[in-house]
């Protein structure tokens, strides 16, 4: 009896380790089948978060103080240039003033400073302008169109050797992004006085 208690003992001892061993090894073997599924979980989560990434990355170089400031450098210089090109009157350099407005300046605002093909005005007239001054309220960012308003001095020689009048000029400058390019669209006079010497 003891031989057959011993055989039982051992049996179930046998039985216990087979259960308990393909116990283990489902678990491990679900735990492989769900890390893959998980796996592949994570990778497409991953892939989602990089595409998110490249996206946040492509709106922040638009509006990073680097891309703001290349814009405002942008639209600035066209000011400068149109205040330069436009309020400039002299024979000398008229037609590479003429060619640059072109590229500046809608069709509109051309034909008000470039109304003819060639210089009309008296050989002994120039102007040209000094002291120039550029003020933004506020601009945002992929903002298409903006308004600027510039202060500056211009300096009228009717006579070669006569005295230079000076007038101080304020005007608003209206731009508007014309295909990745900066253009005067349009112009008004907000004062314009007589300096008295």
């Amino acid at each position: 009896m003891e031989k057959l208690k011993d055989k039982r003992f051992v049996l179930f001892i046998g039985f216990a380790v087979v259960v308990i061993g393909i116990t283990v090894f489902n678990i491990l073997l679900g735990n492989r089948v769900q890390s893959g599924t998980d796996v592949e979980k994570l990778k497409s989560e991953y892939m989602k978060l990089l595409s998110e990434n490249n996206e946040m990355k492509s709106k922040l170089s638009d509006v990073a103080p680097s891309g703001q400031e290349n814009e405002r450098q942008e639209y600035l210089s066209t000011v400068y240039q149109f205040i330069e090109v436009a309020m400039h009157i002299e024979r000398d350099g008229f037609e590479k003033r003429k060619s640059q407005a072109k590229q500046i300046m809608s069709d509109e605002i051309f034909e008000l400073f470039f109304p003819t093909d060639t210089y009309d005005y008296p050989d002994n007239l120039s102007s040209k302008p000094l002291d120039v001054m550029i003020y933004l309220q506020a601009h945002e960012p992929m903002q298409n169109e903006i308004t600027l308003l510039a202060e500056y001095k211009n300096s009228l020689l009717k006579d070669r050797e006569g005295e230079p009048e000076i007038t101080n000029n304020v005007v608003k400058i209206t731009l508007r992004n014309e295909d990745n390019k900066w253009k005067v669209t349009g112009i008004d006079e907000i004062k314009m006085s007589i300096e008295i010497t």
